[in-house]
């Protein structure tokens, strides 16, 4: 992606959709390949292949859309006013995610 980014600019996924196709034995090696599959303005269209070296075992979609850094940096600290004087979460809050 990086020829689509300005010099302030990275992307943030926008969305995951994965269909699983076969179970993996354990031990196995899991590659996984993207490609661009379509660009439209700033969202770019990725076709995802997972392969554990006998089988194609999941493939989908995935979504990117290219941002400018320092506004979406602004945008995220102004918040939606239901997340404003909101603290981060730490994994303890969440018991099936606690240590």
């Amino acid at each position: 992606m990086a020829p689509c980014l300005a010099t302030q600019g990275r992307s943030v996924g926008t969305s995951v959709e994965v269909e699983h196709l076969a179970p993996v034995p354990e031990g196995f090696v899991v590659a996984c390949r993207a490609r661009v599959i379509h660009y439209s303005g700033a969202v770019v269209t990725f076709q995802v292949e997972a392969h554990d070296g006998a089988d194609l075992v999941a493939r989908g979609l995935h979504r990117r859309r290219v941002i400018v850094v320092d506004r979406f940096a602004r945008r995220v600290a102004l918040g939606r006013p239901a997340r404003r004087g909101l603290r981060p979460a730490s994994c303890s809050s969440f018991p099936m995610m606690a240590g």
